[in-house]
């Protein structure tokens, strides 16, 4: 009887190691309008959830990413929804004051007059021009109270509007803008059609 408790738990002990050794199949990118891709990782980056909504022209699709470092926590999230290709500068504009505004309700902020400033980011070796507006915050994040800051970028790629929100601990200001940078350079936007 000793025996075979013994060679069961063997048995056992050696499913769960081969079990936990065995290398887990990473999640498959999420795609949108058969050509973004929004992989389950980006540079450190770990993609959350994605979220689909709208149908036809309105639709649109938004990936949560989360950088989870105890010293640089950053959360960012990626929307892309298609606009007219006819859509012009003012229309940018219009769409990314509606975004500002948003950002600064949801903090119950009056919203001040605050210029975008122009912004680029690289992406796949091309450059893309955009705007930029940068918020800070005392509020809650991983659960301790502080400054955050809240980047919101918001670009335009022929029919495709994609826009940006990134937030991180203000003392950790310096390495999370190098990590926005990052995740920025190595998601690679698909060709123009």
């Amino acid at each position: 009887m000793k025996l075979t408790a013994t060679l069961a738990c063997a048995i056992v002990a050696a499913v769960l190691i081969a079990c936990s050794s065995t290398p887990a199949t990473p999640p498959a990118p999420a795609t949108y309008a058969d050509r973004w891709q929004f992989p389950a990782t980006v540079g450190k980056f770990q993609r959350g959830a994605v979220d689909y909504t709208g149908a036809g022209d309105t639709r649109q699709v938004t990936a949560a990413y989360k950088l989870n470092d105890t010293t640089t926590p950053i959360a960012l999230t990626i929307t892309v929804s298609r606009v007219s290709a006819a859509a012009d500068q003012a229309t940018a504009e219009q769409q990314f004051t509606q975004d500002k505004t948003a950002i600064l309700k949801a903090h119950n902020v009056e919203l001040v007059p605050q210029p975008s400033t122009a912004g680029s980011i690289t992406s796949g070796g091309r450059e893309h021009p955009g705007l930029v507006a940068k918020f800070t915050f005392v509020e809650p994040f991983n659960d301790k109270t502080a400054d955050v800051d809240t980047h919101a970028y918001y670009f335009r790629d022929g029919e495709w509007a994609v826009r940006y929100r990134v937030m991180f601990p203000s003392a950790a200001r310096p390495q999370a803008e190098a990590g926005v940078a990052d995740f920025l350079s190595k998601l690679v936007w698909p060709q123009v059609q």
